[in-house]
């Protein structure tokens, strides 16, 4: 008796592994402003899908690439120079006033080829509209500025210490 359940065991485990689909786990969206899964994140050719079903999508721009680009595992092999994804401008990617803002929080994986000045993420504009930026500097060192256009100055500390 314990042969036979021991195999039937072993053939019912089996018969599961066989058929089993194995997926990507998947982020809870609840509370994000935009969700970008950049490894299957193309809906239609050129867009960047958001997952979070805010309706910020994005579109790649100025790729050396024809723009029927798609994402190479782990995400989208951009060239250093002129590749980026862009996203129209809201006010959901904005800090707030101080007094009627929500919290704010930015994450990104990135790898860098070369550590070299690039923009990871930012709602800035040189000259107005400035915000936040997150950049790696020329001095190979991760920076993360927030600007007052109001009052023409920016906000919080500058540090000399690298974060890379």
């Amino acid at each position: 008796m314990k042969r036979t359940l021991i195999i039937v065991l072993c053939l019912t485990g089996l018969a599961f592994g066989i058929n089993k689909t194995y997926r990507r786990p998947q982020a809870n969206t609840v509370g994000l402003i935009a969700h970008y899964k950049l490894w299957d994140g193309l809906m239609t050719t050129g867009k960047v899908f958001d997952y979070a079903l805010n309706g910020h999508g994005g579109a790649l721009k100025d790729t050396n690439t024809p723009i029927t680009l798609v994402p190479t595992w782990p995400g989208f092999d951009f060239d250093g120079s002129n590749d980026y994804i862009e996203i129209a401008d809201h006010n959901d990617f904005s800090p707030g006033d101080g007094s009627t803002g929500t919290p704010f929080s930015i994450s990104a994986w990135v790898y860098m080829h070369n550590a070299t000045y690039f923009v990871w993420a930012s709602k800035w504009q040189v000259g107005s509209n400035q915000e936040w930026n997150i950049f790696t500097g020329t001095q190979k060192k991760i920076h993360f500025r927030m600007y007052d256009d109001s009052e023409n100055a920016y906000i919080g500390r500058q540090y000399n210490a690298s974060l890379a």
